[in-house]
């Protein structure tokens, strides 16, 4: 099958700008899934500690009272 790029061979400067955009997804696609495992693992290791540890109650905080009609001058 005949098509642009088949007949026409690609500028020294396209072909080049392909090749580095090529490699660049390469890079990416891997940095992607480094950090997707990387995700999932730590994700596991605070679930399990959220299940291994007792569940703690926060303690209430006072209300903070209202200020006084007096203005500090």
């Amino acid at each position: 099958m005949l098509t642009k790029d088949t007949v026409f061979r690609p500028k020294a400067r396209e072909s080049k700008a392909a090749g580095t955009h090529s490699a660049a997804m390469l890079i990416i696609d891997a940095e992607i899934a480094a950090r997707d495992v990387k995700t999932q693992r730590l994700r596991a290791a605070r679930l399990e500690r959220e299940r291994s540890r007792p569940e703690q109650v926060a303690p209430v905080k006072p209300k903070k009272r209202a200020a006084s009609g007096k203005s500090a001058r």
